[in-house]
Order: structure tokens, then sequence, then C-alpha cells
């Protein structure tokens, strides 16, 4: 349904969502970056060569792609003609430049035998693959997070450097690897995928049920009953006005359904105390950003409330005080969850629930000297997923 408008949507949700600065990550096809950014400075990385194997059950076809982990642990992606030469295993140190999450080599200064290609996988995860993506407005970086959601639906994080080309939210995957040293993500040595992703797409009429959600404060009361609280930062009003108002109002509401010539509408309601006030959770804040604990958290409260959660087929959780978290907004592509940092802004709802229907970033276009570069005209490095067009 969405697809006779989905690229034009886009572009637009887009450019009304970014008013500081415009950023990106890269499609599915390339290796996904922090943020949008031009090649760095060539410098020289050291490391152990690993391989992500990714086993195409689908389409018969088996995907390998070269990971260099570093003494202090971080794998990164590698790309560049040279990696070809480059052996599973090996000991080796490449000189190149990073570019994103991904680090392109220019040339392999030293290669030399190495322990075993990766540590042995350890850990087994099945179930549907998905892929958020967090969006810092205030410094114009973004991340995706990957997660498999077994058949209980409980999320595993994986530890991926990028994303691989085949792999797609809601695929049927089985990944094997080894547990992080949080003892809860899993590193990922291999993929393998079994199934393409069932048709799940989001209904014309969207409705989703809005959990605004209030941690106890810090201090004295935290750890049991009798929870504090601090003062809501903002009224359930305000964020519902944000995300349902009807015109002349603003909202994601009246956004989408112009945008989309009216394909795409949102319903739904707000939830609250009761008395127009945050809802209340009564566990402990997570002491880490973990979405998990925050969603689980909200959905008891809202049940609490007298809430059927099970009854929306989106859910947008708007949170405070909860540390770690340093993005404004959060969402799965193409799964109805989205989430709102401590903020009703309509900037920031309308760009994440764009990610619930589908939505990555529009590309874009850096020009050093010029509004638009083309040959000697101007400096342009390209982001992914944009495509220059010059003419005389």
């Amino acid at each position: 349904m969405l697809t006779r408008y989905l690229r034009f949507l886009a572009l637009a949700v887009f450019a009304i969502a970014l008013p500081v600065a415009a950023h990106h990550v890269d499609d599915f096809g390339a290796p996904g970056a922090a943020a949008s950014q031009s090649p760095g400075a060539e410098e020289t990385r050291s490391g152990v060569i690993d391989e992500l194997i990714v086993v195409d059950r689908v389409n018969n076809e088996t995907h390998r792609y070269p990971i260099l982990r570093q003494a202090d642990g971080n794998r990164v992606a590698l790309r560049g003609d040279a990696i070809q030469t480059l052996t599973a295993g090996a000991k080796a140190t490449v000189s190149g430049a990073q570019n994103g999450a991904s680090f392109t080599v220019a040339r392999i200064v030293a290669q030399a035998a190495g322990p075993k290609n990766s540590p042995a996988p350890t850990t087994r995860v099945t179930g549907r693959f998905m892929v958020a993506h967090s969006d810092n407005f205030a410094t114009g970086t973004s991340q995706f997070i990957y997660q498999v959601f077994d058949d209980g639906n409980h999320a595993t994080d994986i530890a991926l450097p990028f994303l691989p080309g085949p792999l797609g939210p809601g695929m049927r995957v089985a990944v094997d690897g080894t547990l992080a040293t949080d003892g809860k993500s899993v590193i990922a040595g291999s993929v393998e995928i079994q199934g393409i992703p069932e048709a799940n797409a989001l209904p014309a009429t969207t409705n989703y049920l809005v959990i605004p959600v209030k941690f106890p404060a810090s201090g004295s009361g935290t750890i049991a009953d009798p929870w504090v609280y601090g003062a809501d930062p903002f009224t359930p009003a305000t964020l519902n006005t944000s995300v349902f108002g009807t015109l002349p109002t603003k909202s994601a509401k009246e956004y989408y359904k112009e945008a989309s010539y009216g394909l795409q509408q949102l319903s739904g309601i707000t939830a609250d105390d009761g008395s127009g006030g945050f809802l209340l959770a009564t566990v402990a804040k997570p002491a880490t950003c973990d979405i998990t604990a925050i969603a689980n958290a909200a959905e008891a409260a809202a049940t609490a409330r007298g809430y059927n959660v099970a009854s929306y087929t989106g859910i947008l959780y708007v949170f405070n005080n909860v540390a770690g978290c340093g993005w404004a907004g959060l969402a799965y592509v193409g799964y109805a969850r989205a989430y709102a940092n401590n903020t009703p802004a309509l900037w920031v709802i309308g760009h994440e629930l764009g990610h619930n229907f589908g939505l990555l970033h529009a590309g874009s276009l850096t020009c050093t000297g010029a509004e638009i570069g083309c040959g000697a005209a101007g400096s342009c490095t390209i982001g992914a997923g944009a495509a220059i067009c010059c003419w005389s």
C-alpha cells in the first residue's frame, strides 16, 4: 500500500524532521554509518581478520565479509578493492580511511599468519531479524540497532559492525556467535537467512497507543515502594496534540495524511494516569538505556490503568529520567514501535514514525565552495541513497 508514495515520503518526512543538521545512514546494501560524514584522513589500523558469513538459504547464496578485530575488541567492517587479498585469521595492518562505520582499505601494509579465524560460536539465536534506528538530532548522528525477536517476542541485541546487503527487517534468521562482555548481546559470526519477511504492511489507518511513562526520580525511594517521582516534563495533552491533533494544528497525523495523499492515516489515543498526568513506572529506572526495559515498564503501567495494549497496531513510548539514551528518538524500521526521549516535539515524533512506515533516511549531498558541484564547479561528497544529476 505504501509503495505508491514511499519515494516521495522518504524525502518529505525527513525534510521537515531535521531543523538542525541533515544526516543519513547507509542503505541495506552497504556498511551502515553512524552519521553522515566524508572519508577521514588516511590512517593505519591493525588487528585480526575475522569473517562475517551470511548464508542465504532462500537464494542459495553465501556472502563473506572481512572484519578487522582490533586489540581493544572493536570490530570494523572493511571495504575497498584491496580487501580481496586479505585472509581470514591473519594478523593484518591496513592503511586507509574511516567512512562512517566502515574502513575503506587503500593498501595492505602487512599480513601474517595469526590465530584461528574468530572465537568459536557458543550461542545461537533464532527468530525475526529486526532493525531499529536511533537519531541524535543535536549532534546530527544516528545509529542502527540490530535485534532478533524470538517466538516469544523476546529481543536479543546482535552486534554487527554493519548491515549486510542480503539481510532485511522481518527475515527469519539463525545467528551464531559469542556473548559480548555485557552478557546479553551476541557478537555475530554467521547469519543464516531461513525465510523472507512475512507480508505485514501497516494498515491504511495505523492505530497507535502513545504511552507517556515517568520513572522514579534518583535518590531515596527508588529501589522499592514508596516510589518518589519528579514533576511531569510536559502534559499528555500536549503530547496527544503533537501526534493526533487536527487542522489547523500541525501534527504527525495531519502530516502523514497530507504527504501520503490520504493513503496513510493515524488514529489512536494518548494514555494518562486518570487525572491528565504521566503514567508511573513501578520499577526502578533502568541503569542503562535499555529500550526493552522501558517498553516493559510503560506497557505494565498502561495495563494497570486499564488500557488494552494488545489492541493497538503501534505503540509510541515517551519516557523521561533514563540515563544513557543519547538520542531524541528511536524507532524500528517497518515495525510499529517507536520511542521519544523526554520530548513531545513533532519533528522528533514525525521522524520516528517514518521509520515505522518502512523508511530510512534520504541521501545527502555535501558541497564545498558551491551550492551544487558538478565537475570543476565544486567539491561534493555524496551520501548513500542520493543521486546527482548534472546538466549545463
